[in-house]
Formats: C-alpha cells, structure tokens, sequence
C-alpha cells in the first residue's frame, strides 16, 4: 500500500514565513539533507539551509535525522507530519542516538558566552540542555573555550564546561541538566589504632572507661622531641617545675594539679631516678589520668606516665639522625633493627643510641652533654610468647639553671625600684643553686 505524501510545516517565533517541504513516496539523500537542515533551522531563528549547500550544523544535525524513513514511526514522528508545533524539535529529541554513544562529530563552535555556546551545542547535536538551575545572567557572564576538532558528544560538552565549576548530569538518553559542581568534603583519615601495651588493659583504647592518651613514635619524629618534656607538651592537664621549693632537678611535674614525681614508669616498671629523660629509646609514652592503681599499683591522685621502650622487630631497618643548631647544639640517634635468623625465625637484635651536646642560649656557663645506649635482643618477635632481654643506660653531664636572683619586697633604697622584679644585672651572668 502506497502512503500517501504528507507536509513537514514549521512555524517560527520570527518573521520568516512558514515553510513546507513535501517528500517523495522513496526517501533521497536530498530530501535527507532538506529534513536535517529544517531540523537544524528551528533553533537557528527559522533560517531554512539550502538543501543542495547545507551548512555545518545541518551537516551535523544529518545523522540524527537519516533514519526518519527506515524507523517504525514514533509518536514523534507522527507529531512531525500532522504540523503541531515543537514537533520537529520533538523529533530531533526523540531520533538522537545517547549520550553515552561513542561516535565521533566535528564540531567547531568558537569561545564565548556560555549560554550561547550552550545553544550551539544543542543544535548541532540534538542534545536538550537544561540550564534552569543556574541563573541566565550568571550564565551570560561566564566564558566557555568553545571546542573545536573530532569529539564525541560528551566529550565536546565537557570541553564547553572546562573552567566554568560547571557539571552536566544526564536526566534522559539525549538530555542534559547543567549544574554547579558540588565541593567534596569527604576526609580520608588512613592509619593504626592506638593501643595500650599495660597486658591488664586488653580492650581497646576507645573501650577503656578511662582517661589515656597515647604519643606514638611518629608524633615524637615529626615534632623532633628531644625531652620527655617536649613529648608530655601534647598532653593537657599536665605542669612542669622548675626546682621550687628545693626539689632535685630533673622531670618534676603535676598531673590535674597532682605530683606525679614517683608517678613515672618505664615499661610498667617504676621509675625513681630524679633525671632529665631523653626519648631516644621510647616507643610510645601513654599518660593515664586519675587514680591509676589498678594498672601501675600505688601512686598520687593525679595519674602516671608510661614509657614503652622500642623492642626488636622482625624486619630489618636502620635510621640515623643528626642535627645541628644555635648555641653549639649537636644530637645524633642511631637506632638500628637486625633480626637474627641464626638463632630462629623470630629471633632479632635491636640497637639505640644518642648523643647530644648543647649549651643554654644567652647564657654562660650553663650547659650540657648526655649520651645513652640501649640494646635489646628479642626471641619470639611478633608470637604470643615472647623473651625480651634489655639493657638501658643514659649519662649526664649538666649544668643546673635556675635562673637569676629575684629581687623581694625591700627597703633597701638601691633596690626599691626593682622590688618584686628581676635585678638591674646582667642576664647572661651565672649565679650558681644561690
């Protein structure tokens, strides 16, 4: 059965006449090319390309629109042939293959306005490009780079995009909807779980219904603590004295406003020694606070703190450190791991070492130098059984500081205008334990 011819009409918004192609009963490559370029003509203002010299954009528009004859006819379709109005923009739509084709097109639309670039876009490729969420007269002001060259649809839509915090989301098989890209604040947080090494606390630390800090090894590396007082600067709570009241030297300091002197504990093991300690050869430092009795035994109100010392592993590794600073500062570290597959699997030998020498800035005579040794030999590394054999030694040579004389309340007429103060001498001066 013969069909019989129908009219294409198009009627535009503009002042050009409505227009009328009448197809044969057999589809021609000319009647073809007419079909895309009245296509490509309804969001072009209504100018109608010639058939015989069609432009670029009815190039273009020519593969979504060369299969109207070959398809079954769709209600598209149908709408193009009755004359209703938007239908042939309908039938763009509805004969575009995806977004998400692969085949290839030459585009050529130069830089400019967005929103224009957008319509150049939408016409040569039969994409409907929703750009409602972004106000027209942002859209107006923001400049796309254009794209020129031998793109797929999505990737020429993408170069228009380049630069602009824009993004398209796909809301049909040949729609877009233009948005703003959205800020990821998603944070990536990689790493180990603290723990405790105490063998009476078996849970982990976020379990223990108990306030425990722990400085990690990395912690103690990057911020180049070189005392246990650097390293216990990250733990609130905690005040360090400086001799007051006629106590010995070395690390004296409160816990939540309690002396925790005899409150210092290596490897769970009391520690007494009135000393300066040096961080080379710890682990980690854990700091409990509040009554700690049921974990070290015994002690002040405040809490305890506990250095773990670095035991052998079961990989090899060497780390050297040296450093140099003002007022003739000098430390060197050592710390070197060697396992021992003579003496089994799990056998391993470890090594630290340190050496520092400096003096006080702005001060004379006071100074010091402190070296210490700390080998260690393991078996069973890394099993449930394990034998650690260690030796620790630490040696100083300092001078103790503390400070200049102060002047009191007095009537002495020379020293009045210093009362309560520091005295009108020298800083640099060195008065001895006076």
């Amino acid at each position: 059965m013969v069909r019989p011819p129908r009219v294409f009409r198009r009627y535009s918004s503009s002042r050009t006449p409505p227009v009328s192609i009448r197809p044969p009963l057999a589809p021609r490559r000319g009647n073809l090319v007419a079909v895309s370029a009245l296509v490509a003509s309804t969001a072009l203002g209504g100018r109608l390309a010639s058939a015989a010299e069609p432009p670029d954009s009815a190039r273009l528009a020519l593969p979504f629109v060369a299969s109207l004859y070959e398809r079954t006819p769709t209600p598209a379709v149908i709408a193009s042939r009755t004359g209703e109005p938007g239908a042939l923009d309908r039938l763009a739509q509805a004969l575009a293959p995806p977004l998400s084709d692969t085949t290839t097109y030459r585009f050529d639309i130069p830089a400019g306005a967005l929103d224009a670039t957008l319509r150049a876009f939408a016409v040569l490729t039969g994409v409907t490009v929703d750009s409602q969420q972004i106000p027209a007269d942002a859209l107006g002001m923001m400049t796309s780079p254009g794209v020129r060259g031998v793109w797929t649809r999505r990737q020429a839509l993408d170069a228009l995009l380049t630069g602009t915090s824009l993004v398209f989301r796909e809301t049909g098989p040949s729609a877009v909807t233009i948005q703003i890209q959205g800020t990821d604040e998603r944070v990536s947080v990689t790493g180990r779980n603290a723990h405790v090494t105490s063998p009476k606390l078996t849970e982990p630390l976020r379990d223990i219904p108990q306030t425990i800090t722990v400085i990690p090894a990395s912690v103690i590396a990057q911020q180049n603590a070189t005392t246990l007082r650097d390293v216990l600067r990250n733990v609130s709570g905690i005040t360090f004295q400086a001799g007051e009241g006629g106590v010995p030297a070395g690390d004296q300091l409160t816990i939540r406003g309690f002396s925790a002197r005899t409150d210092l504990f290596i490897d769970c093991v009391r520690d007494f020694g009135g000393y300066s300690r040096d961080p080379f050869n710890m682990e980690q430092v854990e700091v409990s606070k509040g009554p700690s009795s049921s974990l070290v035994g015994r002690g002040s109100t405040g809490g305890a703190v506990n250095q773990v010392s670095k035991a052998p592993t079961s990989q090899a590794a060497t780390e050297v450190t040296i450093g140099v600073g003002h007022a003739d500062y000098v430390r060197t570290t050592i710390d070197l791991n060697h396992p021992l597959q003579a003496l089994g699997s799990n056998t391993a030998f470890r090594l630290n070492a340190m050496f520092t020498s400096a003096d006080t800035p702005g001060r004379n005579e006071v100074g010091g130098e402190r070296w210490g040794v700390a080998p260690s030999l393991a078996f069973g590394s890394g099993t449930a059984t394990r034998l650690t054999l260690s030796y620790f030694h630490l040696r100083q040579d300092t001078v103790p500081e503390y400070g200049i004389p102060w002047v009191p309340a007095t009537t002495n007429p020379e020293l009045v205008p210093y009362a309560n103060g520091r005295p009108p001498v020298d800083r640099r001066n060195y008065y001895g334990l006076t």
